[in-house]
C-alpha cells in the first residue's frame, strides 16, 4: 500500500508525523473516513464538504487538490488488492506545528492512506446483529467540540468502548448526551425504527452522519420517512428496530442493548430493505461481499 503526504506518495509503513506535530501532541487533526466499492470512494464530495466545514471551524488552511490525490491513491492501490476486496480511505489534516495565534504559519500536515476493509470483524453481524452497552461516558456537547467537526480528538471514544467491553465483552458503547437522551456510538450514528419511520437524534446534537443521510435518502424512495427527534433511552430500548450506521459497515440491525432484544432480536424487514437498496445503489452485494472475503 501506499499513501500519501504532504505532496509526496511513499510506501504506508513510512507514513508518519514529526513527534512535534499538533495531530500528536494535542489531537489537532480533521479528518474523514470512506470506503470504496469496486475500488471507487464512496460519497467522496459529501465527504470532502464536512472536511472542508472542519477546517474552516479550526482555522486550518483548506490543502488544494485532495479529492483528485484521494480518487489517484485508491486506484494505485486498489490495482494491488485481490478480487472482490475494497479498502478504507482516510483523510487527516493538522495544523502542523503551528499555533492558531501564530501570525506566520506553516504548511498543514496532509495525509492520505488505504486499508483493505477487514471485512471479518463485522461479517457476521448483519445476520446476528450488533450488541450494544450504555456507558457511563457521555457524549461531549457542541459547546466544547462543535458537531460539524469530525475530528481525531476523541479520548472519550476510547473509554466508552473500554467500559463496554469491560462489562459486557464483544459488546459496543452506547453513549448518551448530558440530558440523558441517546446520542451515537464511538465509530457510528445510532437510529430507531418505529413502524416505516427513521428517528434520529436532532441535527444540532450528534455529527452530521454521511452514512445517515445516505440512508434516509434510499429509505424515502421506501416510503421510510426520517423524523429528528430526541431519544430517550427507554424509547430505543422499545423501537421496532434499531440500526447502526457508519461507513465501512454501512448498516447493521442492532439486535441487543445492555441485553434486552430490541423488536425480535434478529434483522427486522427495514434493515432488509434498505441493505438491499444501498447494495443496489453501489452496484454489489454487501452482504455478499463481506461473508466471502
Amino acid at each position: 500500500m501506499l499513501a500519501y503526504l504532504n505532496g509526496e506518495f511513499i510506501p504506508y509503513a513510512q507514513a508518519a508525523i514529526p513527534v512535534g506535530d499538533f495531530g500528536f501532541t494535542m489531537g489537532v487533526t480533521v479528518t474523514e473516513q470512506l470506503r470504496t466499492f469496486n475500488g471507487v470512494p464512496h460519497l467522496l464530495e459529501e465527504h470532502l464538504k464536512r472536511l472542508r466545514e472542519g477546517l474552516k471551524l479550526t482555522g486550518i488552511e483548506l490543502p488544494e487538490r485532495l479529492g483528485q490525490i484521494a480518487n489517484e491513491l485508491t486506484k494505485k492501490n486498489f490495482a494491488d488488492l485481490n478480487p472482490g476486496s475494497d479498502m478504507s480511505l482516510g483523510i487527516c489534516v493538522t495544523p502542523g506545528n503551528s499555533r492558531p495565534s501564530s501570525a506566520a504559519k506553516n504548511a498543514p500536515t496532509v495525509l492520505i492512506y488505504n486499508l483493505e476493509l477487514p471485512f471479518a470483524n463485522w461479517a457476521q453481524q448483519y445476520s446476528q446483529g450488533i450488541q450494544l452497552t450504555t456507558v457511563q461516558t457521555r457524549e461531549l456537547s457542541g459547546a466544547s467540540i462543535p458537531k460539524q467537526l469530525k475530528c481525531r480528538s476523541r479520548m472519550h471514544y476510547y473509554l466508552a468502548e473500554l467500559e463496554a467491553s469491560q462489562r459486557a465483552p464483544g459488546s459496543r458503547a452506547l453513549m448518551l448526551d448530558y440530558a440523558g437522551n441517546v446520542a451515537e456510538a464511538t465509530t457510528a450514528s445510532i437510529v430507531m425504527i418505529k413502524g416505516d419511520e427513521i428517528i434520529a437524534p436532532p441535527e444540532a446534537d450528534v455529527l452530521p452522519s454521511i452514512a445517515l443521510a445516505f440512508a434516509a435518502e434510499l429509505g424515502s424512495k421506501l416510503g421510510i420517512q426520517l423524523t429528528r427527534r430526541p431519544i430517550s433511552l427507554a424509547q430505543l430500548k422499545d423501537a421496532d428496530e434499531a440500526l447502526w450506521l457508519s461507513t465501512p459497515m454501512c448498516i447493521l440491525p442492532i439486535t441487543s442493548i445492555d441485553q434486552t432484544k430490541i423488536g425480535k432480536g434478529e434483522p427486522g424487514p427495514v434493515f432488509s430493505k434498505l441493505i438491499l437498496a444501498w447494495s443496489d445503489a453501489v452496484g454489489l452485494d454487501i452482504i455478499e461481499q463481506a461473508t466471502s472475503a
